[in-house]
C-alpha cells in the first residue's frame, strides 16, 4: 500500500527507501538474532523493544550515509517508530517526519479499538486482538475488525493483504508489537 510513493522517485527524483522493518518481510528475522541493544550472551535473542527497532533504523540511515539529510514518512506503526527516532536520536539531518494514520496514544488506540472490536467481533474474536492465543487467530480477527473498520474495499487490493501478510508473518514481532506490550 507504499507504493505509490515510488512515484516520487519517478516523478521528482527523490530518492525512495522502502524499509522493511526487522522480523519482516525481506528484513532479518528474530532466529536468535545477534543485535545491537542491550548486549547479550550469543544464544540469546534480544528483548523485541522500541529500542531495538529505534537501533535498527540508525543502523539502516547509517548506511545508507543519508543521515545528512532525509525524510521519514511513516504509516501506522512507522509513525510510531518515526517519532521514537526522532525523540530518542534527535538526528540533525531529520528534515521531515511524515505521520499518517499513526497512533498518538497508546491508552487512547487501546480504548478506540476495543470500542471499534466491540461494534463488529465476538468475544472470542475481541480477546485474539490482546491476548493473541495463535497467530492465525489473530490474524482472522484482525480481518474481520478491519473489513469494517479498515480497508474496507471488496476485493482487498492485493497491496494491503501483501502487507497484512508481511506483518503476521514473524510471531515473535507481531506479539511484541501490540503497543502496551511494547511501551511496557
Amino acid at each position: 500500500y507504499m507504493m505509490p510513493h515510488i512515484d516520487l522517485a519517478k516523478d521528482s527524483s527523490i530518492p525512495v527507501i522502502f524499509y522493511d522493518q526487522v522480523g519482516s518481510a525481506r528484513s532479518s528475522h528474530f532466529v536468535p538474532y545477534r543485535g545491537l541493544v542491550p548486549p547479550h550472551t550469543s544464544d540469546e535473542t534480544p528483548p523485541i523493544t522500541i529500542a531495538l527497532f529505534v537501533a535498527e533504523l540508525s543502523n539502516l540511515i547509517n548506511h545508507l550515509k543519508i543521515g545528512s539529510a532525509f525524510d521519514i514518512v511513516g504509516h501506522s506503526w512507522g509513525g510510531v517508530l518515526g517519532v521514537e527516532y526522532a525523540i530518542r536520536v534527535q538526528p540533525p539531518g531529520l528534515k521531515h517526519l511524515v505521520l499518517v494514520s499513526s497512533l498518538a496514544s497508546t491508552a487512547l488506540w487501546g480504548q478506540s479499538v476495543m470500542q471499534l472490536s466491540n461494534s463488529v467481533l465476538s468475544p472470542e474474536y475481541r480477546n485474539e486482538l490482546f491476548q493473541p492465543s495463535s497467530m492465525g487467530k489473530h490474524r482472522e480477527a484482525l480481518d474481520k475488525l478491519h473489513a469494517v473498520h479498515g480497508c474496507t474495499c471488496v476485493p482487498v487490493p492485493d497491496e494491503v493483504k501483501r502487507s497484512l501478510d508481511y506483518a503476521a508473518s514473524e510471531k515473535d514481532v507481531c506479539d511484541a508489537t501490540v503497543p502496551q506490550k511494547m511501551f511496557a
